[in-house]
């Protein structure tokens, strides 16, 4: 039986369910904490608003020509899933991703901070699961925040009229949620590798870049490759078809479930291989 601090600073006794349910709960609050509403949370915030943006400037210049009937929104529609596809996706979830994810262990490596955590009496699995859980719900929060507001700004020079009624009739709600779930287990698979590159490598740059490297050329590997690859998972999920260019190898999208399957177990085994490894880790400051 362990003791753990109640929320009145006196000793309270739990065991099983409650006590990792509490464990997970303490570690996800600190953590949130701290991607979210710490100095170092601005690079985040500032990788967000880059593409909101670009979309409301966009938006504006095409307000501005009057670019507003009912085939351009559908053209524009598609110019936004070749957007999102290469640059929501491809740069600010994978990007934001890996800053949040990698330093969950490694910043506090650096920082000589992690042997509080490693001295409490907690399994280190559940202490990655609370880390991992605080920097998935973190991700999520912002990165489905840029979609929808970058998905919403697609429509500025048609008004905010012609958005509602293609809400509430039209094709935008399925959409919005098909490009969520995009940004959903984006941040699910990104983020498991890089918490798992945060635990192996004192710098974890060079395995980024290699990982960026094999996503961006994609889609000229052949198809055996691509099924390496978490982008095509997850192009594969698009509500639109994204055209990638005449050098382009082409197969077949995979099926939803396959995509969601491939994707959660990879995020599986990522974060089992971490968990694995930091059970087993010797913190040497002097070597750091």
């Amino acid at each position: 039986m362990d003791l753990v601090i109640g929320n009145e600073g006196l000793p309270e006794r739990a065991t099983g369910a409650a006590l990792l349910r509490r464990q997970i709960g303490t570690v996800f609050r600190v953590e949130i904490g701290r991607i979210l509403l710490t100095r170092r949370s601005i690079p985040l915030y500032v990788l967000a608003l880059v593409p909101v943006a670009f979309l409301a400037i966009v938006g504006i210049l095409r307000s501005a020509s009057g670019a507003t009937s009912a085939d351009q929104l559908v053209e524009t529609k598609q110019i936004y899933a070749i957007v999102y596809s290469g640059f929501v996706l491809g740069a600010v979830v994978f990007f934001g991703s890996a800053f949040v994810f990698t330093r969950l262990f490694r910043s506090e490596m650096l920082n000589r901070s992690l042997h509080y955590y490693l001295m409490t009496p907690m399994r280190r699995e559940v202490l990655a699961f609370g880390k991992y859980l605080a920097g998935f719900a973190a991700t999520l929060l912002v990165f489905g925040v840029v979609t929808i507001t970058t998905y919403v700004l697609l429509y500025l020079p048609w008004g905010i009229d012609v958005f509602l009624d293609d809400l509430t009739a039209g094709n935008a709600a399925g959409q919005i949620a098909a490009y969520l779930r995009v940004t959903l287990l984006g941040c699910l698979g990104y983020g498991a590798v890089f918490l798992l590159f945060g635990v192996w490598f004192k710098n974890p740059i060079f395995a980024i870049a290699l990982l960026m490297g094999w996503e961006v050329m994609h889609f000229i590997l052949p198809p055996a490759l691509k099924a390496f690859s978490i982008i095509h998972y997850l192009k594969g999920l698009l509500p639109l078809p994204v055209m990638e260019g005449p050098l382009a190898v082409v197969v077949a999208a995979p099926p939803t479930w396959v995509s969601i399957f491939a994707l959660t177990g990879l995020a599986s085994a990522a974060f089992a291989a971490a968990a694995f490894s930091l059970a087993r880790i010797e913190l040497r400051y002097t070597e750091e």
